[in-house]
């Protein structure tokens, strides 16, 4: 059973009896026997913990281990960079709402750019936008004039 798989059907059921969710997902080996774990942060309508975990028995047959409302957002991102940056990280998921399309792939090419990535604010700024005002911020339209560039040259 693909555990990716099972979290996307939970992600389908949630959205559906509980309208958004948007959320940052990652995924690392634990233990000696490397089993996989995930690490989820959303934000959205309140479910209860009881919903999520009854469901994920049901079609997964497994536990979770601890679950509950961020109370400090530093401690947050402290928490999931853990596991990002840890040897046993394996990947990350985001969903389409947690930030905006493409903002990975934005944000490397502003390190690699610039020598840092963006910082927060800026991508709050760009993530409020609508995809069509995106395009016509500077640091934005840059980034999609490269991209073209490539794009151009690889045909």
């Amino acid at each position: 059973m693909d555990v990716i798989q099972k979290f996307n059907e939970l992600v389908r059921y949630l959205r559906r009896h509980y309208g958004n969710f948007e959320y940052c997902c990652v995924r690392h080996r634990q233990g000696d026997k490397g089993r996989i774990n995930l690490h989820v942060v959303y934000f959205g309508t309140f479910i209860d913990q009881q919903v999520i975990e009854d469901w994920w028995w049901k079609n997964y047959a497994s536990h979770r281990s601890k679950m509950g409302k961020v109370k400090n957002v530093k401690g947050q991102a402290w928490y999931l960079s853990k596991y990002l940056s840890g040897e046993d990280f394996e990947r990350y998921y985001f969903s389409k709402g947690w930030v905006f399309p493409g903002w990975i792939e934005f944000s490397k090419w502003i390190k690699n750019e610039f020598g840092a990535y963006p910082e927060r604010g800026r991508l709050v700024e760009l993530a409020k936008m609508s995809k069509e005002e995106r395009k016509e911020h500077t640091w934005f339209g840059l980034y999609l004039t490269e991209i073209e560039k490539r794009n151009g040259m690889k045909k």
